[in-house]
């Protein structure tokens, strides 16, 4: 682990400057399994002018990382050459700002976002991608939140205008957005969800509130969700894309709305 700064000895002898500092980093070296990843010893970043340095408490693991070792994802940009620190979301606290940073201050408990680079112990990341942890949230509430129900809230409020009433096909409804989109269906009334998932996690995406699980491996969900409902969904969220976003629109009720999200897909069917 990083060495530790010591607020509160009087003894300077002992203290380090951040320069002299090192930190513990996961790397990613090259793309395919996880032998790719690495733990490696690295100098404490100083944050530039706009940045924060953040010592990490939790990071996040999302899917986009896993595509992301094996070569499968980028980003506006790109990544850059490994060995890199992936990484899109953490939680911790501001250690220090760079000049002209205003907010957060140091001391100040936040959730970071980024495209790459929050496997560490320190973090130097814009101060506009850093957002205070709300009283009573964990670290590892927080470094769970960002990317999972950013994205689900803005499919289902900015694209879906979730209302009370109706209807939403989720598809992967115990993955992470398929968990976070399912919770937030719950904060308007009367607001069924349907939900796919293999059969053996009905029980989780049922505690979660799908209101109708279906069996995606062994059942044609198109057929399902018309036997309860036969004028079909307000609202699909679609990462499956291919034959399936067809189907999906099928589903719709008039006025409905399919969101196809998932950025490696979208990649996929550019590159093909």
């Amino acid at each position: 682990m990083a060495a530790q700064i010591n607020r509160d000895s009087k003894d300077s002898e002992v203290k380090k400057s951040m320069e002299e500092q090192r930190m513990q980093a996961v790397l990613l070296t090259g793309h395919g399994g996880y032998d790719k990843l690495v733990t490696r010893e690295l100098p404490i970043p100083k944050p530039e002018t706009g940045q924060v340095l953040v010592r990490v408490k939790t990071s996040g693991l999302n899917f986009a990382e896993l595509h992301c070792r094996q070569g499968l994802y980028q980003v506006p940009g790109g990544l850059p050459p490994c060995p890199f620190s992936m990484g899109m979301e953490c939680a911790g606290v501001v250690e220090e700002v760079g000049s002209g940073v205003v907010q957060p201050k140091p001391g100040t408990r936040v959730i970071c976002l980024n495209d790459f680079g929050l496997w560490k112990e320190f973090a130097a990341v814009k101060a506009e991608r850093c957002f205070p942890i709300p009283e009573g949230m964990s670290f590892e509430e927080a470094a769970a939140l960002a990317v999972n129900y950013l994205t689900a809230y803005l499919m289902l409020f900015n694209f879906g205008n979730l209302r009370q009433g109706t209807s939403v096909l989720i598809h992967m409804a115990a993955g992470g957005v398929g968990i976070a989109a399912t919770q937030l269906c719950k904060t308007v009334p009367d607001v069924t969800v349907y939900g796919t998932a293999s059969a053996h996690k009905h029980e989780l995406i049922r505690e979660m509130g799908v209101k109708h699980p279906i069996d995606y491996r062994n059942m044609d969900y198109e057929v399902e969700i018309r036997k309860i409902s036969p004028k079909g969904v307000d609202i699909v969220l679609d990462p499956l894309s291919g034959k399936d976003t067809m189907k999906c629109f099928d589903l719709l009720r008039p006025m409905g709305k399919l969101i196809v999200f998932g950025l490696y897909f979208i990649f996929e069917c550019c590159y093909l």
